[in-house]
C-alpha cells in the first residue's frame, strides 16, 4: 500500500481499487511524503470514506484528534463482531465529532439534556446494547465520567447509521413506534409484556411499516383471499376499531394511507399480543 495523502503524522490515506481508504497508527505518516510505502505494522486502523463525505472527515481532522476517529471504528468493530451489524461509511464522522464534544464536554463539568434511553432500550436493544459497551470503553479510555444519558445520544448515531443515516430517523421511529403501541395498549386495556416474543414481532413489523411510510412507498393492496379472510372474519374483527384509530394516526400525521393487507398483518399482530396476555394471565 503506497500513502495518496497525509493528513498528519498519525492519519494517511491509500488508494486500493479505486477506493480511498484512511490509514491510522502511530507516526504512520511521521516524514513520509506521497508515493511512500506504508509500514503495515503500523497500522492500528483501516476505513473507507465515502467521496461525498472526504471532504467532511478533512475538515473534523483538523479540528480533533485522530484517536478519535479510532474509538469510532472500535465501536463500529465491536457491533460487527458482536452482533454482525455492519454501520455505513457516514458515522466515521458523525460519531466522531460527538465523542470529541462528549469527551470535552466531560472535562469541562458541562452536562447535556437527557434523552428517551427507555424508550431506545425498548425498540432498539441490539443498537443500545453497542452504546451500552461504547460509554463503558469511552470512559476507560479517556478516563472520564460520561452520563448515563450519553448511551441515548451514542445509540441514536448508531440506529441512523443502520438506518442510511436519514436524519432524526430515530426519533421519528420511536415516536412512531411509541404512539402506535398507546394506542393498542389504551384501546385495548392491557399491559403488553415488552419480553414477549410476540411483542418483538408486532415492534419489527411497524418498523418495515415505518420506513415504507417515512418513505413515502406506496403501501398497494393484494388480493388477500381463502383461508387469510376466513381468519381476519372469524377472529380478528374485533380488533378493527383499534387498527381503525392506528391508520387514522398514520395519515393524519404522516398523511399515509395504509393498505387494508397492512391492516390485517396488524391485526393478527395484536390478535397474537391479546392471545398471549390471555394465555399469561
Amino acid at each position: 500500500m503506497k500513502i495518496s495523502k497525509i493528513f498528519n503524522n498519525n492519519c494517511v490515506a491509500t488508494l486500493t481499487d479505486d477506493v480511498e481508504y484512511i490509514i491510522t497508527g502511530k507516526g504512520i505518516g511521521f516524514q513520509k511524503k506521497i508515493g511512500d510505502i506504508i509500514d503495515e505494522n503500523n497500522i492500528e486502523k483501516k476505513f473507507s470514506i465515502i467521496d461525498d463525505n472526504l471532504s467532511d472527515f478533512e475538515s473534523l481532522l483538523s479540528k480533533v484528534s485522530v484517536d478519535y476517529f479510532e474509538s469510532t471504528r472500535a465501536i463500529v468493530e465491536y457491533a460487527f463482531h458482536k452482533f454482525d451489524m455492519k454501520l455505513n461509511d457516514a458515522i466515521n464522522i458523525t460519531l466522531t465529532d460527538h465523542i470529541s464534544y462528549a469527551i470535552q464536554r466531560a472535562k469541562e463539568g458541562i452536562e447535556m439534556p437527557g434523552i428517551f434511553n427507555d424508550d431506545l432500550a425498548m425498540f432498539y436493544p441490539t443498537e443500545y446494547s453497542v452504546a451500552q459497551w461504547s460509554l463503558a470503553f469511552l470512559n476507560a479510555k479517556y478516563d472520564v465520567d460520561l452520563p448515563n444519558d450519553e448511551i441515548g445520544y451514542i445509540a441514536i448515531h448508531v440506529v441512523n447509521s443502520r438506518e442510511g443515516n436519514q436524519s432524526h430517523m430515530a426519533q421519528n421511529m420511536i415516536y412512531f413506534l411509541k404512539e402506535v403501541i398507546n394506542i393498542i395498549s389504551k384501546d385495548l386495556e392491557v399491559e403488553i409484556d415488552q419480553s414477549s416474543m410476540e411483542y418483538k414481532r408486532l415492534t419489527t413489523h411497524l418498523k418495515y411499516l415505518a420506513h415504507r411510510v417515512f418513505g413515502g412507498v406506496s403501501d398497494l393492496d393484494n388480493a388477500s383471499d381463502g383461508e387469510m379472510n376466513q381468519i381476519l372474519s372469524a377472529k380478528l374483527s374485533k380488533y378493527t376499531d383499534t387498527v381503525v384509530k392506528i391508520a387514522s394516526f398514520i395519515d393524519q400525521r404522516f398523511d399515509y394511507a395504509i393498505s387494508l393487507d397492512e391492516r390485517m398483518y396488524l391485526s393478527i399482530h395484536i390478535y397474537q399480543i391479546m392471545q398471549s396476555i390471555n394465555r399469561n394471565k
